[in-house]
C-alpha cells in the first residue's frame, strides 16, 4: 500500500498502487475542494505543535509535581480525551449522515435522468392514451 506524505503543502504518494479508500478520498477532494480545505484549516487551528523547549519545560514541571497535582493533571487529560472521543463520534455520525444524503441525492438524480429519457420515448396515440416506444 502506498505511503502519502506532504510536500510544500500538498499530499504526495510514493507511487505504489492506490487503495480504493485513497482513490475515494482523492475523488472527494476533487468534488468538494472547499470542504477539504476548510477541514484541514480547522485542524491546523486546533492542533498546536509544541517546540522541544516547551516539551522540556512541561516535563520538568511534571517531575516537580506532587501526587495530588499529578492526579489532577491526569484527570484533566482524561477529560480532554473523553471530549475528543465524543467530538470524533459526532463527526463520524455527521459524515455518515452526509454520505446517506449524498447517496439519496445520487439516486434521485439517476431516477430523474431515467424519467427524462423515458419521457422522450413516450407519445400519445390517436385515442389520447400514452404509449411508450421501446
Amino acid at each position: 500500500m502506498g505511503q502519502n506524505y506532504m510536500v510544500g503543502g500538498s499530499w504526495q504518494t510514493d507511487g505504489l498502487p492506490k487503495t480504493a479508500h485513497s482513490r475515494q478520498e482523492e475523488t472527494e477532494g476533487k468534488r468538494f475542494p472547499n470542504l477539504m480545505k476548510d477541514t484541514s484549516k480547522r485542524l491546523r487551528e486546533e492542533i498546536r505543535l509544541m517546540t522541544k523547549s516547551e516539551i522540556d519545560a512541561e516535563l520538568s514541571k511534571m517531575t516537580l509535581m506532587n501526587a495530588e497535582e499529578a492526579a489532577e493533571t491526569a484527570a484533566q487529560a482524561v477529560a480532554e480525551a473523553e471530549l475528543a472521543i465524543v467530538q470524533a463520534e459526532e463527526a463520524a455520525k455527521e459524515a455518515d449522515d452526509a454520505e446517506a444524503d449524498a447517496e439519496a441525492a445520487q439516486a434521485f438524480a439517476e431516477a430523474a435522468m431515467l424519467a427524462l429519457r423515458n419521457s422522450r420515448n413516450c407519445g400519445r396515440a390517436s385515442d389520447g392514451k400514452l404509449t411508450m416506444v421501446i
